[in-house]
């Protein structure tokens, strides 16, 4: 399903021009091969919220990428299958008709899809609090991981969670739209948005 255009990641855009720092990730890793779940489990943080194409998957796959599936089986069983949720703007959003794309990845990925019809990411954090059943106290509780800068990293920074920034397996299959504003994310992590580091 290739995704429609994204108001809420321009409008993200124009609100990281005037603070850059809602861009800059605290990690920057080729993929979450390279994240210890279980120091980050022991740091405090409690949930997990990932974005699918280029993250988890190739992109408008339904299967996890080889490369990285030994590191999701440690993820989901670090925090427990009920405290990880995938958070994608094609499945599970309002170009999902009946949600039928989003069964497909439950299925095949092992965890919850987010439903979040009237959101998009970067502003469906209300529906992410939603499913997990906590204020947004606890946020600061939660990881974002993906490899967009304008939506996952983003997002993360609003909500005070843990911004994990990974590298995209492929342009390949990708739109058009996500390859170009992928490239400029690219450079922006060269400038403004460079990795931060790991709350202590």
């Amino acid at each position: 399903m290739v995704q429609w255009l994204n108001l809420a990641g321009i409008r993200a855009a124009w609100s990281a021009a005037r603070d850059a720092s809602l861009l800059r990730p605290h990690l920057s890793v080729t993929d979450i091969s390279e994240c210890c779940f279980q120091e980050l489990y022991k740091k405090g943080y409690r949930y997990l919220i990932a974005d699918k194409d280029n993250c988890l998957t190739l992109p408008y796959s339904y299967s996890i990428h080889p490369h990285v599936e030994k590191a999701w089986i440690q993820c989901i069983g670090t925090f427990g299958r009920e405290n990880v949720v995938i958070v994608s703007n094609s499945a599970g959003s309002s170009d999902d008709k009946n949600f039928q794309e989003a069964a497909m990845i439950e299925a095949n990925l092992g965890v919850s899809v987010l439903c979040h019809p009237e959101n998009k990411k970067p502003d469906c954090i209300p529906d992410i609090l939603e499913h997990f059943r906590i204020s947004s106290h606890k946020a600061q509780q939660c990881i974002v991981v993906g490899d967009r800068l304008l939506t996952d990293i983003y997002m993360a920074k609003r909500m005070g969670a843990l911004a994990i920034l990974t590298q995209a397996f492929t342009e390949d299959g990708d739109s058009l739209p996500a390859v170009l504003i992928r490239r400029f994310e690219t450079f922006l992590l060269t400038t403004i948005a460079r990795p931060i580091g790991i709350p202590p």
